[in-house]
């Protein structure tokens, strides 16, 4: 019996040392864990486990039928405790080893697919974002095209807006913009927005943004969007072909926003009515008649030059401008008085032009009156000056 031990013992030290040289030219050379599940190191592993199992049961039969051969007992039991602690050290090598293999494999395979992702953001027009749902819709990630789009980077929204979104986008929008978030995790399709931004640079933007939403195997909600500049459409939706001043309706909904913006302050609001119009054109033609509303604005421009005002071309010959954070309604009619007394516009190409004049009306308003009562009185007022215009002529 203690020969037939010492030989087992001999044979599971050489499948032994066999087993580790070929575990370790096995790791050696495989690069993924896949090449490693092929070269199958199961099979001496298998025979090793049988071997250890062969030497319990003779020590166990040894042990119920002892004749005082303690000596084997015990050299069996260390043969036992000796290999059986090297095959555990051995497994425990090669499963650090798989799953550092197989991390490395998958690391190598989010790289390419990270590689492939950018590659495809990139092809994309315009900008992407991520945001999370919950906590306060958080950006997670934005594109170099969203950045080439709105000049702010991922940091920088951090920094900045920390994080939220929602703080990101213009104020008086925020509303539609949430209305739109919430129809999108309702619906839980496509949702498509438009709304504005105030760029690093300090410009306002318009972007058309469209979103789908996502759950995880958490169930948090994800937003994945596409950001498009649209401000040069909005622009030419919103502005006079001719002046290139807001037209009507841009003009309209500014007055509108500035008004529930700063319900506390006060503003000042312009009618310009230019004076026999009509004639100009009917005597000396349309271009010449487009020629006094081109001069029209930049005479404007140059009269507002020093206030926060918006222009804007509301008819054929009818200019509004709203003027923001008035003092005071005397400082008002300081400013009419100047505007009024220089309004005088000629064509030097035309010796015998009359100088345009205009009349010009204004009101001083809380920003928290209602819009189409201030409307309505800076009309009047303007009629009121053209009135006296036509009275003066005569």
């Amino acid at each position: 019996m203690h020969i037939l031990f010492e030989v087992l013992a001999t044979i599971l030290m050489i499948i032994n040392v066999l087993y580790v040289i070929r575990v370790f030219f096995i790791l050696k050379n495989s690069k993924n864990s896949d090449n490693l599940k092929k070269k199958n190191l199961n099979i001496v592993g298998d025979l090793y486990i049988a071997l250890l199992i062969l030497f319990v049961v003779g020590y166990v039969c040894i042990s119920l039928n002892n004749n005082g051969e303690n000596s084997i007992q015990l050299n069996i039991m260390a043969q036992i405790m000796f290999w059986g602690a090297v095959f555990v050290f051995i497994s425990v090598y090669v499963f650090r080893t798989l799953l550092k293999i197989t991390k490395d494999q998958y690391i190598g395979e989010l790289s390419d697919l990270q590689i492939s992702l950018d590659t495809y953001i990139k092809s994309i027009p315009g900008g992407v974002h991520h945001c999370v749902v919950e906590p306060e819709l958080r950006v997670y990630y934005v594109s170099k095209g969203f950045t080439d789009i709105t000049g702010y980077t991922m940091e920088e929204i951090d920094e900045l807006y920390n994080g939220k979104y929602t703080d990101f986008v213009y104020e008086a929008d925020r509303s539609t913009f949430v209305a739109a978030i919430e129809r999108l995790l309702r619906t839980m399709s496509e949702t498509v927005v438009s709304y504005r931004i105030v760029s690093k640079r300090g410009d306002i933007i318009w972007v058309s943004d469209s979103m789908n939403i996502v759950k995880d195997s958490k169930g948090n909600r994800h937003i994945f969007a596409v950001v498009l500049d649209i401000t040069d459409e909005k622009s030419s939706a919103e502005t006079d072909a001719l002046t290139g001043i807001l037209n009507k309706g841009a003009f309209n909904f500014n007055v509108r926003e500035c008004m529930k913006l700063h319900a506390d302050e006060h503003i000042a609001l312009f009618m310009i009515d230019l004076n026999y119009f009509k004639e100009v054109n009917d005597k000396y033609g349309h271009h010449s008649g487009d020629t006094i509303l081109i001069k029209t604005v930049e005479y404007l421009k140059a009269a507002f030059v020093d206030e926060d005002a918006i222009i804007g071309r509301v008819g054929g010959d009818e200019f509004m401008v709203l003027v923001k954070s008035v003092i005071s309604e005397d400082a008002v009619m300081a400013l009419k008085k100047k505007v009024q007394d220089n309004f005088r516009l000629r064509i030097d190409d035309i010796p015998d032009f009359p100088p345009v004049s205009g009349s010009v009306g204004c009101i001083f308003a809380k920003c928290s009156d209602d819009f189409e009562t201030v409307f309505r009185r800076a009309d009047n007022a303007m009629y009121d000056e053209k009135d006296r215009a036509h009275a003066l002529r005569k």
